[in-house]
């Protein structure tokens, strides 16, 4: 993060830009391409290609501006006729080494060789032509690479490398070069984990799709942004759609992670066991049946049910979108007039909402991306890209810490992220408090915090009294610690400019869980840092804000008492409970089970009437992430089958029960949404001095298998599954 912004010349011109910024990365904020092949966003720059050449003034020859940074006074031109000669030179002598088919080449018209060479003029090689006849790796069903087409700019091998997953290497030297795995075994012998960021990074045609080809060219795809709503991760997703269907799923950014579920788990939206249609329950199995008749048959039970409210359910996956989550939320406390009404958000996370609630009143937008922070702190954090739990949380940590920011883990398990911290703190089940407040006495005492970086807030002094006032050593004693590692890790968080502090399920499934929530908030505020959370859920937080929670109706009001979470709900003994997506559960849990479903499930299987919904990337509306940001997503294809929203059937269900008026259109509901349920001012914190206690519990749903247990039918119905299930028994 930039400390000051500086003024330089770029071509002439007089800019202003952050000071210390990669030269690339800054020109391209104020217009300027600088041309380059191996460059990364966010990345150290390796100057391998030689493409970003620029001239400086005060230097005696070009300097590659990916390894420059900005700085005070610097001059540079970037299209200069000495300028434009090398890059003619060095695209000359890649295309002597290249495939040159572009009329056949699946990445035509996305191709960075292709686009350089044109924009330079260089139509073929005055080299003497070169080629390798590599074997081509492709039996894995995933990736296929073609070392033929490689131009070494090593992107492939440095993503992997960032995100410690380490398959891609160079072997080799000079000409002969190649980029391989060890041992140059095929990545399906290896232990790829398929996440495609080797596919995102590579500028040619050296790694792509394994069946990408003759699936239409780069421009005659449709592609279409959205977001997956698989994990808590919560991913950009670019889904590129032919005349057949979807042709490959891929991230926004060169230097970006979706994992393989994510990527290639679209294959599932065609499965045999997508619900295309209706179906009742008729002696004893489910028939198909038509719209009508099904929601005949649903409203008519659920009208019956509304006379004892508090036997009626509702539950959702917390992956469905805050318009389906607000109108399942006022179809269940405004229409049928019961305030059980949960999301699967609840089965691993009772911490954050109430804890939020108490210091904030809501949850506030995170200002600074994680890739910013220069240490994190990890507080029961189990992502692991290999165990698919919240991949892409994993790959932002390593890559992060890859990058230079420092990593301390607080944890009593044996944290995966021992070997790269800067401090692993394993402490004693259930003492998180104690070592968070172990830490802040030791910064308070010793005065390590300058007094700019505090954010001061309401309670911050009375926090900071009390932090003064604690022992630190009987604290780290309370927590499994000594006191020299105490003082260690608070050393690294004084010395940071902007530390983050991330906590998930091993901390969010203890009694005392909010407390150390509260903790960590106040912890951020002494520091000036920030707290993200991370969670199963894609939508966890945008569902508790739309009231889809038995601690909150809309906007984070609180709700009345009484309400069953979706544990008790699933535990039985309802007469009528409304569940949408994968929702966990053995056995049937009421009487009359609505089960709406994109692929069965253990749910939909008991059910008595069975409903198709909308998979991930078939969804239209709107979730909040975990950096509290609100993300879009598009239904980026045409569906075969006969689906409603779940705000469409609780709207129509609510107008058939005596709910009142439908709404007709999604602009309606976020019409209302807006009213009614974003909260009106940016959230302040309030501290709130937190007592240490010993925490007890977990969550019934933990990050390692949350992937399977929240997205299951889906991600089971998709030629992934077998890397779930390998991951399972690893």
């Amino acid at each position: 993060m930039a400390d000051k912004i500086i003024t330089m010349e770029i071509d002439g011109h007089s800019v202003q830009l952050p000071d210390g910024m990669n030269l690339v990365d800054a020109a391209r904020m104020v217009g300027v391409d600088i041309p380059n092949l191996c460059h990364l966003e966010h990345m150290r720059g390796v100057g391998a290609c030689r493409m970003c050449m620029v001239e400086v003034e005060g230097s005696r020859g070009p300097n590659t501006a990916c390894t420059m940074k900005t700085k005070e006074g610097l001059k540079i031109k970037t299209d200069s006729a000495q300028i434009k000669d090398l890059r003619k030179m060095v695209i000359d002598l890649i295309l002597s080494m290249h495939p040159l088919d572009c009329m056949t080449c699946p990445k035509a018209g996305v191709c960075w060789l292709q686009d350089l060479a044109y924009r330079l003029d260089v139509r073929e090689s005055n080299y003497t032509r070169k080629s390798f006849n590599h074997a081509i790796d492709d039996a894995n069903g995933f990736i296929e690479r073609d070392p033929n087409y490689c131009i070494l700019c090593g992107k492939c091998v440095r993503v992997c490398t960032a995100q410690n997953t380490n398959i891609l290497e160079f072997m080799g030297r000079g000409v002969g070069a190649k980029v391989t795995t060890a041992q140059d075994k095929p990545l399906h012998e290896t232990d790829c984990t398929f996440c495609g960021s080797c596919l995102d990074a590579c500028p040619v045609n050296a790694i792509l799709e394994s069946g990408r080809r003759a699936k239409g060219r780069e421009w005659q795809l449709e592609k279409a942004d959205t977001t997956c709503t698989l994990c808590g991760s919560a991913c950009s997703l670019v889904v590129s759609e032919g005349v057949d269907g979807i042709v490959k799923v891929t991230s926004p950014k060169p230097n970006a992670f979706i994992c393989a579920v994510g990527r290639f788990g679209f294959d599932a939206l065609n499965a045999d066991t997508r619900v295309m249609n209706p179906k009742i329950r008729k002696n004893g199995a489910l028939e198909d049946a038509s719209w009508e008749d099904a929601l005949d048959a649903v409203s008519a039970k659920l009208k019956a049910a509304k006379a004892n409210p508090a036997k009626v359910g509702i539950i959702a996956n917390a992956s469905v979108t805050n318009e389906d989550a607000y109108m399942l939320q006022k179809l269940g406390r405004a229409a049928v007039g019961t305030n059980n009404v949960d999301s699967t958000a609840s089965l691993s996370d009772t911490a954050t909402i109430p804890a939020y609630l108490k210091a904030f009143g809501g949850i506030p937008e995170v200002e600074n991306c994680l890739c910013d922070a220069d240490l994190i702190v990890t507080m029961g954090v189990n992502a692991s890209q290999w165990s698919r739990a919240l991949p892409a949380h994993d790959a932002k940590i390593r890559k992060t810490v890859s990058g230079g920011a420092k990593l301390i883990v607080l944890d009593p398990a044996d944290s995966a992220y021992a070997g790269i911290a800067a401090k692993n703190l394993k402490l004693a089940e259930g003492t998180d408090t104690y070592a968070l407040a172990a830490i802040m006495a030791v910064l308070v005492k010793e005065n390590m915090i300058p007094a700019e970086r505090a954010r001061r807030t309401d309670g911050f002094d009375a926090v900071k009294a009390a932090a003064s006032a604690d022992d630190a050593a009987k604290l780290a004693e309370a927590a499994g610690l000594s006191l020299d590692d105490v003082k260690e890790a608070a050393d690294l968080i004084a010395k940071a400019k902007l530390p983050m502090i991330l906590y998930s399920t091993g901390v969010t499934g203890k009694d005392n869980g909010a407390d150390a929530v509260l903790s960590a908030l106040n912890l951020a505020a002494l520091t000036g840092g920030q707290v993200i959370p991370v969670l199963l859920d894609a939508n966890a937080v945008g569902a508790a804000m739309m009231g889809l929670s038995t601690a909150t109706l809309p906007g984070f009001a609180a709700a009345p008492a009484g309400g069953m979470s979706a544990a008790e709900m699933l535990k039985g003994g309802l007469d009528f409970l409304y569940a949408v997506g994968d929702v966990p559960v053995s056995g049937k849990p009421a009487s009359f089970v609505v089960a709406q479903v994109s692929h069965m499930n253990d749910m939909a299987s008991s059910a008595d009437v069975v409903l198709p919904g909308p998979a991930f990337i078939e969804q239209d509306g709107s979730i909040i992430n975990y950096y509290g940001a609100e993300r879009t997503l598009w239904s980026t294809i045409a569906s075969e089958a006969e689906y409603f929203s779940p705000w469409e059937v609780a709207a129509e269900l609510s107008e058939r029960i005596g709910g009142g008026e439908r709404a007709e259109d999604i602009e309606d509901v976020m019409a209302e949404i807006e009213q009614f349920a974003m909260p009106c001012d940016e959230p302040v914190l309030n501290a709130a001095v937190i007592k240490p206690s010993k925490g007890a519990g977990s969550a019934s749903i933990k990050s390692a298998g949350s992937m399977m247990a929240l997205n299951g039918s889906i991600i089971g119905a998709s030629r992934v599954a077998k890397l779930m299930r390998e991951a399972v028994k690893a």
